[in-house]
């Protein structure tokens, strides 16, 4: 009796045992595998850097973005592996789009990518001096008064104070300007 309930007890350790090894490798299989995607991106014309690309990884309904140092690189961390699609937006620049890039595990993926200059064509811009409407705020008015250069001068702290008048004109000269 003894014998047999030893052997059940150990016979069910050794059960939950490879049961817990079992559920253990099933949450490693579904663990997602990750690299690391890293390049630069240059100007396809003169060799360049592009300083401030934006990089977008879509994968899986998930997207990562990341954007271009100094040097023009760039390093995208945790990138699951298998066919990705990365885009790299700049303005100026033509968009550029990986598809299809594939990923593989044990070693970082390095691209090197040249962006070719595009040019963009606007629109004319028409400015108007004067559309005839009225300020909404009527202290605009005061501000917006243009003065003469005798005016400035009357100001106090401009170039000829009524004050300093008395020291830079002789008398009489003086008293012809203060006739006008």
């Amino acid at each position: 009796m003894k014998l047999t309930s030893i052997l059940i007890i150990a016979l069910a350790t050794q059960a939950t045992q490879s049961l817990a090894q079992a559920q253990d490798s099933t949450k490693t299989n579904r663990r997602v595998v990750t690299e690391t995607v890293k390049g630069t991106i240059l100007d396809k014309n003169t060799r360049l850097p592009i300083i401030g690309a934006t990089i977008v990884l879509s994968s899986n309904g998930n997207t990562k973005s990341v954007s271009t140092d100094q040097q023009g690189e760039f390093r995208l961390l945790q990138v699951p592996v298998g066919r990705q699609v990365l885009q790299i937006r700049m303005a100026g620049y033509r968009q550029e789009e990986l598809s299809e890039l594939l990923i593989t595990s044990g070693r970082e993926n390095v691209l090197n990518i040249e962006m070719e200059p595009q040019a963009n064509t606007l629109n004319e811009a028409v400015v108007y001096a004067n559309t005839g409407k009225q300020p909404l705020n009527q202290m605009a008015m005061t501000s917006g008064r243009s003065f003469s250069p005798e005016e400035t001068n009357r100001y106090a702290g401009a170039f000829l104070t009524p004050q300093e008048w008395h020291r830079v004109f002789p008398e009489s000269l003086l008293e012809v300007m203060t006739m006008r």
